[in-house]
């Protein structure tokens, strides 16, 4: 009785260690479609590497920098560096 018992015992186990890998690789799976499917570029964004978005951001960038003059508390070098850091920080400016 003893021997019909470990050898249940063993049959569940090997049966349980074959059915994990089955799942671990469904669940990798769905994990990676999930990542796939939240690094997707968004359809409804403009790409940011388009002629059309750098152009925006260069004339976002010289606006920026034109409203400087002699009364701001800063040389113009640290208000050009102030305006790209905000346009790269808080890209919807």
């Amino acid at each position: 009785m003893l021997r019909n018992v470990n050898a249940l015992v063993i049959a569940l186990t090997a049966g349980l260690a074959i059915a994990l890998p089955a799942h671990d690789a469904a669940a990798r799976t769905r994990n990676a479609a999930a990542a796939a499917a939240a690094t997707a570029p968004d359809p409804d964004k403009p790409d940011p590497n388009s002629p059309e978005a750098k152009a925006d951001k260069q004339k976002r960038l010289d606006d920026c920098i034109a409203i400087w003059d002699k009364g701001t508390h800063m040389t113009k070098e640290q208000w050009k560096r102030t305006c790209k850091n905000s346009l790269e920080d808080l890209p919807g400016l």
